[in-house]
């Protein structure tokens, strides 16, 4: 009974401690899998997409969108890959390019948010499409709002820790 109790303590401290990292490290579960801290892209306005079609030239020098990623195209042109990404935010779609040495980590529902430069009428070489509008951006001004693993799984992180924490804790009983 002793051991029991032990085990119980113990477990209760490692919930306890990862809810705080958690919630003290990570911005109430939100994981940025992009160094750029969310203060950084806070510094100008998150501009819907319907907007942005309406009134295009108010936005080519730095323009800023969230959305999910409907479709994205990844491409490698040595020593360097592009990633195409077509986002929806709910009023509309449009195309986001990063270039980066790696191809990003993404699947198609995933959220993000980016900030950048817009062109109107690009034709890219390398896709053989020409695109209306898109922004062109970097890695450090992208936040991913769910990762890979949250989009398989539809859990946060934190959700999975602690349903490790609970399946290791069962396995004494």
């Amino acid at each position: 009974m002793v051991k029991l109790n032990y085990i119980f303590g113990v477990s209760i401290f490692i919930i306890i401690l990862f809810a705080n990292v958690a919630f003290g490290y990570a911005g109430m579960g939100n994981i940025s899998t992009s160094p750029t801290p969310d203060s950084q892209l806070e510094q100008s306005v998150v501009t819907s997409i319907s907007e942005i079609y309406g009134n295009p030239a108010n936005y080519i020098n730095n323009v800023k969108v969230t959305g999910k990623i409907v479709d994205f195209i990844n491409v490698q042109n040595p020593p360097s890959y592009t990633t195409y990404m077509k986002i929806d935010d709910g009023t509309g779609s449009l195309w986001v390019a990063n270039q980066a040495n790696e191809p990003l980590n993404i699947q198609i529902g995933m959220e993000l948010t980016a900030e950048g430069f817009m062109m109107n009428n690009f034709r890219s070489n390398s896709t053989g499409m020409t695109y209306d509008l898109i922004i062109f951006t970097t890695p450090d001004k992208i936040v991913f709002t769910t990762t890979p693993i949250q989009q398989e799984t539809g859990i946060s992180w934190l959700e999975s820790m602690v349903n490790s924490i609970l399946d290791w804790i069962k396995s004494f009983f």
